[in-house]
């Protein structure tokens, strides 16, 4: 199997009848660099790992900005929380990922600051950029008002993020708020 010809890579919520594999971890340990050989993916979906007994650990790899043809990235719990170490930061490289329209790396406990870099996703429209339940630090980066939001969700909620909501960032949508760093903007 070439694995740029693979279109999609989904194991969300990790149940799968019949394998003996379930919310009980079946997948665990670092997600693989190789993961950046799926440079033909448009959908890579790993939903809900994360409340199973184990889910992933380590760092997320820098490689799945390989993967310029996804549009669909979603990461949402999928960290080890039994383990007092979270995954690090987000990779800048998720940047270069020029045709999301959705972005979810929600729940994961991701620490640092937001990347600049995720202000250049430049697709169409992206309708879902969620940051939310991590542990992001400093201030929004002005770059995020480059993105074209047709927003169902612009989430940097419940992260330790500075309470100044950057004029950019504020331009995004009519009503921004924070609230010592917990931040809600809804379009």
């Amino acid at each position: 199997l070439d694995p740029s010809t693979v279109t999609s890579f989904d194991v969300s919520y990790g149940y799968y009848p019949g394998t003996g594999c379930g919310f009980n971890g079946c997948l665990t340990g670092t997600i693989p660099s190789q993961v950046g050989l799926l440079t033909g993916v448009t959908t890579f979906d790993m939903y809900y790992w994360g409340f199973s007994e184990s889910g992933f650990s380590g760092q997320l790899p820098s490689e799945l900005g390989l993967m310029s043809q996804a549009e669909y990235l979603n990461l949402y719990v999928a960290a080890d929380h039994r383990t007092s170490e979270g995954p690090g930061s987000i990779p800048t490289e998720v940047g270069t990922m020029s045709q999301l329209t959705t972005l979810t790396l929600a729940a994961n406990r991701f620490s640092g600051s937001i990347p600049t870099e995720l202000g250049n996703i430049n697709s169409a429209t992206i309708t879902n950029f969620a940051l939310s339940s991590n542990s992001l630090t400093g201030a929004a980066p002005t770059e995020l008002g480059k993105l074209n939001l047709g927003v169902a969700i612009f989430g940097l909620d419940t992260n330790k993020l500075c309470s100044v909501v950057p004029t950019q960032v504020e331009a995004l949508s009519s009503s921004v708020s924070s609230q010592g760093g917990d931040w809600s903007i809804s379009s």
